[in-house]
């Protein structure tokens, strides 16, 4: 199986949040896809005390996202457009010097489908977004 890789790296001074999006195809029977890409998961891994790495599985390669900040309390949102939640849980409590939780939904059905992934933060961070490929 043919495995991609897209990786989205926040940073911020001192403070970096690397956000990794591993991408799998999968080979349907008769090399169709559907038109929306799954998310199965979401897993996190402390680099060092200012850098931490946010993985979210999915079926294929996620081309349109969005990412935001919202202050008061501190949170970075990520819209995964053309995707579809199917992953089984909805919260994940993680032991991590920048991130408290993630709460991932399906935030729309109509007229797109739209994946949200909102990492709670322990304190704001500034991030940069880019997006490579494998």
């Amino acid at each position: 199986m043919k495995k991609n890789t897209n990786k989205l790296i926040f940073l911020a001074g001192f403070i970096a949040l690397l956000f990794m999006m591993f991408n799998r195809t999968m080979l349907a029977e008769k090399n169709t896809a559907p038109a929306y890409k799954e998310i199965k998961g979401v897993t996190v891994k402390k680099v060092n005390d200012s850098r931490s790495e946010v993985v979210i599985e999915t079926t294929g390669l996620i081309s349109k996202y969005r990412c935001f900040k919202i202050m008061d309390p501190p949170k970075l949102v990520i819209d995964l457009t053309g995707a579809k939640h199917s992953w089984d849980k909805k919260n994940l409590d993680v032991n991590n010097p920048l991130i408290k939780r993630i709460r991932t939904s399906q935030f729309l059905d109509e007229p797109e489908k739209v994946v949200r992934v909102v990492l709670d933060l322990h304190k704001e961070v500034k991030y940069e977004a880019m997006s490579t490929l494998k």
